[in-house]
């Protein structure tokens, strides 16, 4: 689609914004119909056809008395993406999404083009730019650097529908126009620049900003605050289970969106539904991915190495890694190779816990050494002067750790 196609499909956007908010009496709350998110619906994949992705619904919630929460795009994560985007440096492209505007934001003075253009970014900086993931994945990675940690990779796979709830947390944080104040940031986005929507864009965040709403601190101030408190519980939910659905039922009283109160629904579910099935079973990792129906991860370079020639080729990496960090020059070659310690640091440490009990103490003995070279180069990374940093600036600033704008 060719940009004047694009501009057609925008314009469409914008009349129908016009259409939800021409006929508002002052003293009444905006009540879109049906017909017009449906046709909301169709437009936005016209617009985002060439990008691949599908919007299934459109959705107005008339948020009265909960915090404001703007435009909540909603992507479609399975099981075995999440496990993906958490356990590997694969590229992952997400497909489908839902939409949901929040009624406080017809009450903020935004004319039509500056609704337009916050839905056309909000969608296209989670749904089209891959930096979304990769931020959500770096502070996976920061959060398992700072506390000498790695990713369970059974335990994630089993409560995937958690992993899943914070993942969507995180990826609304890292690329949300709530939490941006760099216009750079902004204006750069893709869509933004072929449509021309730069100056609008930057007075609708101005006007979110200013307002009672997006002067709160906790507009301001992104945090992965989930993502790190599914990073502590998930790991012994024998224990956590009561903590985990309490928290979450609080969360869904805070929440004013229908999304992420759905999302609440089916985790809380998911946890009781896997308390009562899960059997542990000594099997190998590739084995365990088959049995949680991800079989999927198998097929993956990482997986299908470590099924053809076992730890022998994670050992092999380790030394290819050492040359890169002694080479490494920028933040992005310094987050991938962090992501590739980790990586393999997960399964090395998935095969000790595993096998505590069935190898004998030199074979222990000479992966634990393998471990601990890959964690001593993680530690060497952490201290290893980067040049070209990104503005979001998390590289190992641990005070910022969950603040990446």
């Amino acid at each position: 689609m060719d940009t004047f196609d694009l501009t057609n499909v925008e314009e469409k956007i914008e009349s129908i914004f016009l259409g939800i908010t021409y006929n508002k009496p002052e003293e009444t709350l905006v009540t879109p119909s049906l017909a017009l998110l449906e046709d909301m619906k169709t437009q936005l994949n016209n617009l985002f056809q060439e990008s691949g992705i599908v919007c299934t619904n459109v959705i107005y919630t008339n948020n009265t008395d909960k915090p404001f929460f703007g435009v909540m795009v909603n992507p479609g994560i399975s099981a075995a993406e999440s496990m993906i985007i958490i356990a590997s440096d694969e590229e992952v492209k997400l497909k489908t999404y839902q939409v949901e505007l929040d009624s406080k934001l017809f009450n903020l003075g935004l004319d039509a083009s500056e609704l337009t253009s916050t839905l056309i970014f909000e969608i296209s900086s989670m749904m089209c730019d891959n930096g979304a993931i990769e931020n959500t994945r770096a502070i996976i990675d920061l959060n398992s650097l700072k506390d000498d940690d790695v990713i369970y990779l059974r335990d994630s796979a089993n409560y995937a529908q958690l992993v899943i709830y914070a993942l969507k947390d995180t990826l609304y944080k890292v690329s949300s126009i709530m939490f941006k104040t760099d216009p750079d940031q902004i204006i750069s986005n893709q869509y933004i620049q072929v449509l021309d929507l730069q100056e609008e864009i930057l007075s609708a965040q101005q006007k979110v900003s200013s307002s009672v709403f997006g002067s709160e601190d906790t507009l301001r101030d992104p945090k992965a605050s989930i993502m790190n408190w599914m990073l502590m519980m998930y790991k012994d939910m024998k224990h956590n289970t009561r903590l985990v659905k309490d928290t979450l039922k609080d969360a869904k009283c805070f929440t004013g969106s229908r999304l992420i109160k759905s999302e609440i629904d089916k985790t809380l579910e998911a946890v009781d539904n896997i308390n009562n099935q899960i059997v542990i079973e000594n099997c190998s990792l590739n084995e365990h991915f088959d049995k949680a129906h991800m079989s999927a991860l198998n097929e993956l370079s990482l997986f299908q190495s470590l099924k053809r020639s076992g730890l022998r080729s994670i050992e092999d990496d380790l030394y290819e890694f050492t040359i890169r960090m002694k080479n490494c020059e920028t933040e992005d070659d310094a987050m991938y190779i962090l992501r590739g310690i980790n990586t393999r640091l997960n399964i090395l440490e998935d095969y000790l816990l595993q096998n505590a009990d069935s190898i004998n103490d030199s074979e222990k003995k000479h992966w634990q050494q393998v471990a601990n070279g890959y964690r001593n180069l993680r530690q060497e990374l952490a201290k290893k002067k980067i040049g070209n940093k990104k503005q979001y600036g998390i590289w190992f600033d641990y005070d910022k750790l969950d603040q990446l704008d």
